[in-house]
């Protein structure tokens, strides 16, 4: 055998330009952080998630020893959410100087038109700060129907906030992100409307909780169900009305979320029994109570005007506890 050089000489380096280097490194650099940017909530998520799933890689583990009926279901998630680049108004002809109003109790800054009203334009476009994001926990546990029942409970915490077309909504109000019918919306045509704007959205509800449950009562066919909702109510804010050039101005005085519509308490009962018809199918015969606590939560108010003497005055409930018959035909098999 021929001999051999126990010295590999090593591979020639590779050598880049110093001119490469200096213009290279600052592209790479400005991309970076142009992505950051842009990606910033994907990437906070995703840290997120990554911390939440290293925290509960213990708890699980220590379940799997527990070793948990096959009955029972565990599961915890968390749900992100963010959006961006909305549709909204804005006035590009109206010309606008800071000012401020004095109310019973404060003074607050307002936008006042200082040109003509006719001069105003309303553009439909995608404004600077529209967004939403929602963070949400979830925990839920389900026990199998087995041995004639079954169950289901889960425990919510979330967050729900940005800055929509249906910021300016009233308590009630729904939570949508167009300007278009069915319900049309003139946000952010007067640059009043965005003062305290930002903030909770129309549906956010932080905590949520449900319970569902389902009986067969023994030799008789009858089956027995309960279903149980807990959830925070809806946030606003106080408002007032303020004259202005451009005309009166409904005014956020503070951010929505920094006043709550009651928390809603729902049970509802059920009773339930199939009678068989053959080869036709079957009747069920349903007994129904909806309400039965008689929560009286609120869902709307006569105002949310500071000073009007109907400022925070319920008009709208929801309904009361109400009792209800039910005879469904199923056909065939």
């Amino acid at each position: 055998m021929q001999g051999y050089d126990r010295h590999v000489s090593p591979p020639p380096r590779i050598r880049i330009p110093r001119w490469v280097q200096l213009v290279v490194l600052p592209v790479v650099l400005v991309v970076a952080f142009l992505l950051a940017r842009t990606l910033g909530h994907v990437i906070f998520l995703f840290l997120t998630a990554a911390v939440i799933a290293f925290t509960l890689n213990p708890l699980v583990r220590d379940l799997t020893r527990l070793r948990l009926p096959r009955g029972l279901a565990v599961a915890i998630a968390y749900v992100g959410k963010h959006g961006a680049n909305f549709i909204g108004w804005t006035d590009v002809g109206g010309q606008y100087v800071a000012d401020t109003r004095t109310l019973p109790d404060r003074t607050v800054p307002v936008s006042v038109l200082v040109n003509s009203p006719g001069a105003r334009r309303f553009l439909l476009t995608n404004p600077d700060g529209y967004s939403l994001t929602y963070n949400g926990l979830v925990m839920a546990a389900e026990k199998r129907r087995s041995n004639g029942w079954q169950a289901f409970g889960s425990y919510t915490f979330s967050r729900t906030y940005g800055l929509q077309v249906s910021s300016g909504a009233t308590a009630g109000g729904p939570q949508v992100s167009t300007v278009a019918p069915p319900n049309p919306s003139t946000f952010g045509r007067d640059p009043n409307d965005l003062s305290n704007a930002y903030g909770r959205l129309p549906n956010d509800r932080p905590h949520m909780f449900r319970v569902m449950t389902s009986v067969d009562v023994p030799r008789t066919g009858v089956q027995l169900a309960a279903n149980l909702q807990c959830f925070s109510g809806k946030p606003w804010a106080a408002t007032a009305q303020i004259a202005l050039p451009q005309g009166d101005q409904r005014v956020l005085l503070e951010p929505r979320g920094s006043r709550r519509l009651s928390s809603q308490s729902l049970l509802d009962l059920r009773v339930s029994r199939p009678i068989a018809l053959g080869s036709l199918g079957r009747i069920d015969l349903v007994f129904d109570v909806l309400n039965v606590l008689n929560d009286t939560a609120e869902e709307e108010l006569a105002t949310d005007n500071l000073f009007s003497p109907n400022f925070g005055q319920p008009t709208v409930f929801i309904d009361p506890r109400r009792a209800m018959i039910s005879v469904r035909l199923n056909l065939g098999r």
